[in-house]
């Protein structure tokens, strides 16, 4: 239902840390369905805060809606980004991550 990444990439021109986080909403239909996937773009930033305050921290930068439905978040986020799946993600059985 829902997948997390890292990647360095740049962000506005600078080096970035970002982590993509993209989640499948199925609604009331059984989790292996095709649904929406929103995927989730956050950037690691220092802060500036208070003492006390958490050094670093990551910042929302944007929402995107995925065009299309998955079965899987990691196709989704893949699809969208063009990331590698990660070591441990099983192999695609399809485009869009369904059993066809």
């Amino acid at each position: 239902m829902a997948t997390f990444q890292f990647a360095k990439g740049r962000l506005d021109g600078k080096p970035s840390v970002l982590l993509f986080e993209a989640i499948r909403d199925p609604g009331e239909h059984p989790v292996p369905s095709p649904a929406p996937t929103v995927v989730y773009v956050y950037s690691l930033t220092h802060s500036d805060g208070p003492p006390g305050w958490t050094p670093a921290y990551f910042h929302f930068v944007k929402k995107n809606s995925v065009p299309g439905t998955f079965c899987s978040s990691d196709t989704a986020l893949k699809a969208v980004t063009g990331l590698p799946l990660s070591a441990d993600s099983s192999p695609p059985l399809s485009a869009d991550g369904c059993l066809h």
